[in-house]
């Protein structure tokens, strides 16, 4: 079977999840992602508490 592989974003990158676009985005910590239309971006990352969280524009 083999080793079970790594689904989460590359060390030091935020992974993103954007539902009407069916896809995951990364990017910078603390940076929120551009995109065109609806930002109805999710971040799958676990950030330590008290950690900000850039709001959508």
């Amino acid at each position: 079977m083999g080793e079970a592989q790594d689904a989460g974003a590359p060390s030091g990158l935020w992974e993103w999840f954007s539902p009407s676009r069916s896809r995951t985005i990364t990017s910078e910590p603390n940076t929120r992602p551009a995109v065109d239309g609806v930002d109805d971006l999710v971040l799958l990352t676990d950030v330590p508490p008290g950690t900000e969280i850039p709001p959508a524009p």
